[in-house]
């Protein structure tokens, strides 16, 4: 029925013909959709734009911020960033006076890079803000490249930061040697004086190894991430936390923090959440109420099965937020997709818009025939995202973000771009070691978990195994399917019984 379900006619006047004729009679959530798709290309367009207006600029021409915000963009890359540094002030003497002269181009401060570098930056940066990094990625090989060796001497660096302890952003610092091999002594007299200024804190020790931590006052702190770090935990400021990121950690039994529920209901302004190693005693095994989330942007986990169930059925996410799922490898499904499922998401899902909503899904199976294996991954979304009007499966070249997609310490959430739900992980000896019904029992089983909503439904898999009275069935669940697409092999569709099965007058 026509009325506030509707666009308005007053609103159809006043838009172009071919736009007016694809919102006339939309209900409204659709046109929202068609709406928020036109100003994305709109946007994308306007970007192209200006892109072509900097690119008649010559290099030399353009605004100073411009050509230090390029300058920053560039020296993420950088292998050796004394050697690019030296060669980027040769381009000409405009080039060396702003890299020289602008402070926010050397806060950067890698410690494998050594004295002469740290002693640099230390002056040139002045005022500004300091990071301090030693990441995770940084390997070996790369070390030994630097001045330094492959040892960063803790004792001979942290005396020199300790004086611009007052204007540290940023610490990011992964020991992979171990604590027994670098002079981790050192290391932390720097986290033991004030750090006013500090918003980003990531600190992590090989897999394996354990360091216990007790930090000290630290005001502005918003980002914390710790692998294999445990601290205590009644010395952080939870409240103002907008990013949490742990791998490994250990929670004491009988404290205040005795789980990552515990932890999640403190912090109450956070947007982003990662936990890698999740287990079942994680979580309280009896739910007495759920925790809301309700700024929440992006949530990842990875773990068992049970943990990653039991955690989800005490927290409730907001409508826009993105649940990323790595359960760890399942085996003895019985054939049943619910079955499995069942063992990463709670029965009741109400508090999980991004499944108990979903409008639009993709199944994604890839088989490995010869270990009898299924790798299945699950995309859905409650919004016509772009990922579902640009359809990027289409690629023969397409990459689904399946089991080997990880988020790891103090990774960038998720691309927000992505579907809001993605469930990711291995099937092994599924029903009688068949991996090419996957497909059949995936069809089998969706209704159990998604709602009658579904307007969009992509299938990727073996299909001829799956019979006429499945595909029927699987339509008949899904009453509102506008758009259904499945994926096989050539040899395998032409072979599939699905043809003329799956009428229904509004695909």
């Amino acid at each position: 029925m026509l009325g506030h379900n509707t666009v308005r006619d007053d609103v159809l006047v006043m838009l172009l013909e071919d736009d007016r004729t694809q919102l006339e009679g939309c209900a409204a959530q659709e046109a929202r959709d068609r709406i928020t798709y036109k100003m994305r290309i709109v946007q994308r367009y306007l970007s192209d734009l200006r892109t072509e207006y900097n690119s008649t600029l010559a290099v030399n021409a353009l605004p100073t911020e411009i050509l230090v915000e390029i300058l920053k963009l560039a020296s993420i890359s950088d292998y050796c960033r004394p050697r690019a540094s030296a060669r980027k002030m040769d381009v000409c003497r405009h080039w060396r006076d702003v890299i020289k002269d602008t402070p926010v181009l050397w806060t950067e401060i890698r410690l494998f890079e050594g004295r002469k570098c740290l002693d640099l930056c230390l002056l040139r940066s002045k005022g500004a803000g300091l990071s301090i990094s030693l990441p995770e990625h940084t390997d070996l090989a790369e070390r030994l490249s630097q001045p330094a060796g492959a040892r960063v001497d803790f004792s001979t660096i942290i005396p020199l930061l300790i004086p611009h302890h007052l204007r540290i952003k940023s610490i990011n610092i992964y020991l992979r040697e171990g604590p027994r091999e670098i002079h981790t002594d050192s290391f932390w007299q720097l986290l033991d004086v004030s750090l006013p200024a500090l918003v980003v804190l990531a600190l992590g020790v090989e897999h394996g190894s354990s360091l216990k931590w007790t930090p000290n006052h630290l005001p502005s702190l918003q980002s914390l991430s710790l692998t294999s770090v445990t601290p205590d935990w009644t010395k952080l400021p939870f409240s103002q936390l907008t990013s949490l990121r742990l791998s490994y950690i250990r929670f004491p039994n009988g404290s205040r923090f005795a789980s990552l529920l515990d932890l999640l209901e403190a912090c109450v302004s956070l947007e982003v959440v990662a936990y890698d190693g999740l287990r079942d005693r994680s979580t309280p095994h009896v739910a007495t109420h759920i925790v809301p989330l309700p700024r929440m942007r992006s949530f990842h986990l990875t773990g068992t099965h049970a943990g990653i169930s039991g955690l989800l059925a005490r927290i409730s996410l907001p409508r826009h937020a993105h649940l990323s799922l790595l359960p760890s490898q399942f085996f003895g499904a019985q054939g049943s997709l619910r079955t499995v499922l069942n063992n990463s998401l709670p029965r009741d899902t109400r508090h999980l818009p991004a499944v108990h909503e979903a409008r639009h899904v993709l199944v994604w199976l890839d088989t490995y025939e010869e270990a009898f294996d299924v790798d299945l991954t699950i995309y859905a979304d409650v919004e016509r995202t772009e990922f579902w009007e640009s359809q990027p499966w289409q690629s023969p070249h397409y990459e689904i973000r399946g089991i080997h997609h990880t988020v790891r310490g103090n990774a960038p959430p998720d691309d927000l771009s992505m579907p809001s739900l993605r469930v990711a992980f291995r099937i092994s000896q599924w029903e009688d070691n068949s991996p090419e019904r996957g497909l059949q029992r995936v069809v089998r089983d969706l209704s159990s978990l998604f709602p009658a909503s579904v307007e969009t439904l992509v299938l990727r898999g073996l299909t001829n195994r799956v019979d006429v009275e499945t595909w029927r069935r699987m339509m008949a669940s899904f009453p509102n399917i506008r758009q259904l697409q499945i994926i096989g092999h050539a040899c395998d569709i032409r072979k599939a019984t699905f043809a003329s099965n799956l009428s229904n007058p509004g695909i």
